[in-house]
Parts: structure tokens; C-alpha cells; sequence
């Protein structure tokens, strides 16, 4: 879930994230990831193209850190001459 907030392929996150299938049928390239829910037809779809998924069981706690250490990683990418430790590059 955290490269997927440091991509910015998704914005909030409160209570985990939830892959749904719509769209499923444009899915052609293999996926690895790592969610707190998904549906039974985003599953078959991402396992049809040869990826995975993982469900992960995070309390709230975890997650609101997950998504605070997701913007520092943005934060710090957008700066530039930094990596995530915070050492120059």
C-alpha cells in the first residue's frame, strides 16, 4: 500500500485499501500487491495476468503511519537530492 501512495496512484487512505474489478478486462500486464481487501474479480484478473496479491491485515494505527512515511517519501522525491533515509544523494 505504500508504493501505492508514494506513486500517487491513490490519495486517501483511512481504512486500507480495496481493490475493485471494474476495468478488469484492460488488466494485461502482471501486478504484485499488497491491499487490506479485494474483490473476487479484481483477484482472478490480477492472477489471470500472472500477478499476486497479497491481503494484508493493518490496524488504523498502522495505517495512518504507512500514509504519514508515504508523504515524507513524496515530500522528499518532489525536493530532489535526498533518498527516503534523508541522506544527500
Amino acid at each position: 500500500m505504500g508504493d501505492l501512495m508514494a506513486s500517487g496512484v491513490i490519495g486517501k487512505v483511512k481504512h486500507g485499501v480495496k481493490v475493485l474489478g471494474s476495468g478488469a478486462e484492460f488488466l494485461k500486464s502482471p501486478l504484485k500487491l499488497e491491499v487490506t481487501a479485494i474483490s473476487e474479480t479484481a483477484k482472478q484478473a490480477i492472477e489471470a495476468a500472472g500477478g499476486e496479491v497479497t491481503l494484508t491485515e493493518l490496524g488504523r494505527r498502522e495505517i495512518l503511519l504507512m500514509v504519514k512515511e508515504s508523504r515524507r517519501e513524496m515530500k522528499l522525491v518532489q525536493q530532489g537530492g535526498a533518498d527516503v533515509k534523508g541522506e544527500a544523494n
